[in-house]
């Protein structure tokens, strides 16, 4: 083994790191769209999903060591549009390739999921287009706020409540990647004068109306608190409540150390 060894492996590790950047506790951050076509596997050739990804075996890997040694689980869960679920479908073709052994199921209300038998690996897919619940609007007959200021119908979106598609999906997956976007300011979806987007929060319509943009932050609030709140047993809830009794602690240690 050369000097010509050392520097290939070092090369494999900084693509690895560069390609792959994920958190075991938090959100997933992919650097790379891949794109994928309409077969289950993305089409055309193989090779250019994997070059996107991280290397399978190495992942598989990563999860943990086989069933037949008592492997620990890892569910890993897909937020979002159509670009979630494009890296959904990326991944799973790609694991795919080195474990053949799949079982096919719907966790936690997912639109779809899988799990590979051999590494108790699960991936699964939860569709939501504004991550907050949306529905379709129209004026009351007997008035309201909304329709004394001209509204008669729209899309109304509660800023604090979850689409139903992903709404368990905080408390059954260990690692969640989250994505919106496109759909909020595109006009074939919510034309801002014969449908706009009509804010709603406890159940009552944010008055004065808010624009889009507004409505994003308010959602992304929203669900972020709820995603990590220990009240609501959220993401990561025990490295949290360590992390708590630690912060604890040191304050203790700093208040003896200075007096």
């Amino acid at each position: 083994m050369g000097h010509g060894s050392t520097t290939a492996s070092r090369d494999r590790q900084g693509m690895m790191a560069r390609e792959r950047r994920y958190s075991r506790a938090g959100i997933v951050s992919p650097t790379t769209n891949p794109t994928v076509g309409n077969s289950p596997c993305g089409g055309g050739n193989p090779g250019t999903v994997i070059s996107r990804c991280s290397i399978p075996f190495t992942f598989l890997r990563s999860t943990g060591i086989p069933t037949s040694v008592l492997s620990p689980s890892l569910y890993a869960g897909f937020v979002g549009d159509s670009l979630n679920r494009n890296m959904f479908i990326s991944l799973f073709c790609t694991l795919k390739r080195v474990s053949s052994e799949v079982k096919k199921w719907r966790p936690a209300g997912a639109d779809r999921g899988f799990t590979f038998l051999n590494y108790n690996l699960t991936i699964a897919y939860h569709r939501t287009n504004l991550l907050a619940r949306y529905g379709r609007w129209t004026a009351n007959a007997n008035g309201g706020v909304l329709e004394s200021l001209g509204f008669k119908e729209g899309f109304r979106l509660d800023v604090d409540v979850p689409e139903g598609t992903w709404a368990g999906a905080p408390a059954f997956h260990d690692i969640l990647i989250f994505n919106t976007g496109h759909w909020w300011w595109a006009p074939s979806k919510f034309d801002p004068v014969k449908s706009p987007v009509l804010f709603f929060k406890k159940h009552h319509p944010v008055i004065p109306p808010i624009p889009r943009d507004v409505g994003l932050d308010m959602v992304l609030k929203h669900m972020v608190e709820g995603l990590f709140s220990l009240k609501n047993n959220g993401t990561n809830v025990e490295a949290r409540l360590v992390n708590r009794h630690l912060k604890k602690a040191l304050k203790s240690l700093v208040s003896i150390f200075w007096t």
